[in-house]
């Protein structure tokens, strides 16, 4: 028998998740890197628009973005600029390209221990 959630245990564990996930040193590393601008949810670096063609947290041109989107399988967030979906989808995303061998995109990866 499955387990039932009152729809705000539901909520306060989907948040929970998506800190954890916010959280993992792979991706913290490539986001401090890139963006980062003060304490967790880190809203201004997930909205950064720099004006040199990357955006979002992770610095990701758009093209990079959809085509890692599409592979990650979230087809929903292909054609939209990274600076423009949510932060957990960034964190999403881009966790998903780092346990797939996709890291390579960041160049300051190689400062990150993984």
């Amino acid at each position: 028998m499955g387990t039932c959630f009152t729809p705000f245990e539901y909520v306060t564990w989907i948040d929970f998740s998506r800190h954890l996930q916010q959280q993992d040193e792979r991706i913290a590393c490539i986001r401090h890197g890139e963006s980062d601008r003060g304490a967790w949810p880190y809203d201004d670096g997930y909205q950064l628009a720099t004006g040199n063609g990357y955006y979002g947290a992770y610095q990701a041109l758009p093209s990079t973005w959809s085509t890692l989107a599409r592979l990650a399988g979230r087809p929903d967030l292909v054609g939209i600029r990274p600076d423009r979906v949510a932060w957990w989808d960034q964190d999403s995303v881009v966790l998903w390209a780092v346990t797939h061998g996709y890291q390579g995109h960041w160049h300051g990866t190689k400062y990150c221990n993984y």
